[in-house]
């Protein structure tokens, strides 16, 4: 039960391991298992390569090289390539099957959201006789001139290395040539690749009863390597960076994940998740200034505020405690004010005193109201009213409701 088990949980990785897929001793491919959802598989080693499809964990890929942080993969189940219909004839011995007419015939990258007529990443070429295998009998996913194939040898796509997680090298998930075929596929969906190892007592050829019994199975586990357990946190300290991000500026906090991400970047035996946390940090760095900005605005703004409203509170003291030295709230020379006129808000005058020097505001209220009171303009007068703290300057405000010529 065991054995069909672990059989039924590698079919998704025996799809992406040919029969000559046998590991020799230059082989560097490894088995690697998916970490996240919906992982775009692309055309290339770049953002800027084409979308070929998605893949989530835990299903397992065969990684052949890496470049720039990214990895070449075998194509996992569902993937497509595209090859030109002028140059394939189909086998009359069995339809589902091409044969390639020419040299040289490129074979270019599937894609699910890109027509075969736009896409422009090539995976290999083709010359006359070699065969491919058409994906569909009906042709019902041909397009444009294009027949729709079975990825050919050597036709790899491409996954961003921060979503693998290395299990071992190909020789662990497949099998020696003296080993009839999936006797030693390894169950992958635990994470740890392990070997059962079994043996047998001797058989007492003396006693025809005596039946050979087999001893418990015991595993080999291979732990996992450092870089590959660094990179996965790193993949889940994104996630909460990201998390934190939807929360209100001012109350984001990334201590903790910058004292994990800095354990990462400090690691020696890290290696490349070592480059991919100092990139998550200076993100977060550039997250708490943003923060230190916004705290350092409000605080700015809190203190203007207060400082305002002390000026007010100030000035309505002085009001109040002024001694009056007239018969008039204020005494002065009337003015037309530049800034506060009729045509943009409530009239208002300005009240100077003999050195020339703005005292107060006055705007006329009442009777006074709209009367025209140009023929007091530079005169020294006499105000009778309320007096008030202007909310929009430092100075008086003074509502008259009484006018009088000072001579």
């Amino acid at each position: 039960m065991k054995n069909i088990t672990t059989l039924l949980i590698m079919v998704a990785l025996t799809a992406q391991i040919a029969l000559g897929a046998i590991p020799t001793e230059k082989d560097n491919r490894y088995v690697a298992q998916v970490i996240g959802k919906d992982v775009y598989i692309r055309s290339g080693n770049g953002m800027n390569f084409y979308r070929c499809g998605k893949i989530s964990e835990p299903t397992p890929v065969v990684v052949v090289a890496e470049k720039n942080g990214w990895s070449m993969i075998e194509p996992p189940k569902g993937s497509f390539s595209w090859i030109s219909m002028r140059y394939v004839d189909k086998d009359p011995s069995d339809p589902a099957i091409g044969i390639v007419k020419g040299d040289n015939v490129r074979v270019w990258t599937g894609s699910p959201y890109v027509p075969p007529l736009h896409s422009q990443s090539m995976q290999v070429k083709l010359n006359t006789g070699d065969r491919v295998k058409f994906l569909t009998a009906d042709g019902s996913r041909d397009e444009g001139g294009y027949y729709c194939i079975e990825p050919p040898k050597n036709a790899y796509l491409w996954i961003n290395s921060t979503y693998l997680k290395k299990l071992g090298p190909l020789s662990m998930f497949t099998p020696s040539k003296d080993e009839p075929k999936n006797a030693k596929l390894i169950s992958i969906v635990d994470k740890k690749p392990a070997a059962s190892v079994a043996t047998k007592t001797p058989v007492n050829t003396q006693n025809p009863k005596t039946v050979v019994v087999p001893e418990k199975k015991t595993e080999v586990k291979a732990p996992l390597s450092e870089e590959t357990t660094s990179i996965a946190k790193v993949a889940q300290l994104t996630e909460l960076i990201n998390k934190e991000r939807k929360k209100p500026l001012l109350s984001q906090n990334f201590d903790s994940i910058k004292a994990e991400l800095k354990k990462i970047i400090d690691n020696k035996k890290a290696g490349k998740a070592s480059r991919f946390a100092q990139f998550r940090m200076s993100e977060v760095k550039r997250y708490e200034t943003a923060k230190l900005a916004a705290i350092e605005t409000a605080k700015q703004d809190q203190e203007l505020k207060n400082k305002i409203k002390k000026i007010k509170i100030d000035l309505e003291k002085t009001l109040v405690n002024m001694p009056k030295t007239s018969d008039y709230t204020i005494e002065g020379y009337l003015f037309t004010s530049s800034v506060y006129s009729g045509k943009t808000s409530q009239t208002r005058y300005l009240i100077k005193n003999n050195a020339g020097r703005i005292v107060a505001y006055a705007t006329p209220v009442g009777n006074l109201k709209n009367k025209n009171l140009s023929n007091l303009l530079g005169k020294r007068v006499g105000l009778t009213g309320t007096q008030s703290a202007d909310p929009l300057t430092p100075l008086v405000l003074v509502k008259f409701d009484k006018i009088s010529l000072i001579k």
